[in-house]
């Protein structure tokens, strides 16, 4: 089995975009790349916009390989919706050269769905020419999808999302997006089902809506699948703060005691990781643009679309250099 995490909060964006080979098929797991309009009274850094653009394409790319696709829920970071959004890199040009000409497995329009996910998934249903069929009790070759799943807790407004299981051999990837590790019956579902590799957003540790008492229960679960799994990578939520290593201290010590692997989806492709969206104050000190760059650029710019273009060829040599032997 082949595992490609093609963007995440710990490679610079909001995303969970996963590509696997598992058996004769390939897999497209949450085609959706965006950026935070606006976080710590900051827009995107220009490192950001250049970040978006690599995943945006290597989403695009990985498409045209895919045999089916897989979104988990309709949050914008998910999935790739039929709409120009300022911050996604994407149109409704790109929507339908991504889906098109494969099945469509997408969280079920109607159940377990609050009223905004509910709007955008009818408009994704609508498409014409989709071959889209509920996620949910979906099977097809070597993935398997169950019932749905808590975003969150399980009285969580944002309704639930469809988790994914790919199996090769003695190989089992679960793809467990947007969960939070806030709902103990979740938690036990993954350790129940033994995944060699386990994908998971993890607590959302930054949110201030988050409570005391759900962070200390996201970290609690996050260390109980560190020591029950052979390899956990976290990511996303988890990775909107630049304090993800010494909050789940007691993880990371409790995967290291059992010999486990736990570690961000940056360094499962043998990347740095770069929670970028949290250190947006840092970036525009160190590197001073004007306050409206990003709207240069999505105005489409020249200078501004260069200087984006150049950080890209940075970011590419960096990755470059950091997996070779």
């Amino acid at each position: 089995m082949q595992i490609e995490i093609l963007g995440a909060e710990s490679m610079g964006v909001r995303s969970l975009a996963t590509f696997v080979r598992a058996g004769e098929h390939a897999f497209l797991i949450d085609p959706g790349v965006s950026l935070a309009p606006v976080r710590h009274a900051h827009p995107p850094h220009p490192r950001e916009l250049a970040a978006l653009l690599e995943v945006r394409e290597a989403i695009q790319r990985r498409a045209e390989e895919a045999d089916a696709i897989v979104v988990s829920h309709y949050h914008h970071d998910h999935y790739t919706a039929f709409e120009e959004r300022a911050f996604d890199a994407a149109d409704a040009a790109t929507a339908r050269a991504l889906y098109a000409g494969r099945p469509l497995f997408a969280k079920h329009p109607r159940l377990q769905i609050n009223g905004s996910q509910r709007r955008r998934a009818e408009a994704l249903w609508s498409e014409a020419g989709l071959k889209i069929q509920p996620a949910e009790g979906a099977h097809w070759h070597a993935l398997e999808i169950g019932r749905a799943a808590p975003h969150g807790t399980r009285e969580s407004k944002q309704g639930f999302v469809a988790m994914s299981a790919l199996r090769e051999g003695d190989q089992l990837f679960v793809h467990a997006s947007d969960i939070q590790l806030l709902d103990a019956g979740t938690v036990a579902r993954l350790i129940d089902l033994e995944p060699t590799v386990l994908l998971v957003s993890g607590p959302p540790l930054y949110h201030p809506a988050v409570t005391d008492a759900e962070r200390a229960l996201g970290l609690k679960h996050l260390a109980q699948l560190a020591r029950a799994l052979p390899e956990v990578i976290v990511d996303h939520h988890f990775l909107r703060s630049q304090r993800f290593r010494e909050d789940g201290e007691r993880a990371f010590a409790a995967a290291e005691k059992a010999g486990h692997l736990l570690h961000t989806a940056a360094e499962r492709m043998g990347l740095a990781t770069q929670p970028l969206e949290d250190r947006r104050p840092a970036l525009w000190e160190e590197q001073r643009y004007a306050r409206d760059f990003a709207e240069r650029w999505l105005a489409g710019e020249e200078e501004a679309r260069a200087e984006v273009e150049r950080l890209r060829g940075e970011r590419r040599a960096a990755a470059q250099a950091a997996r070779r032997p």
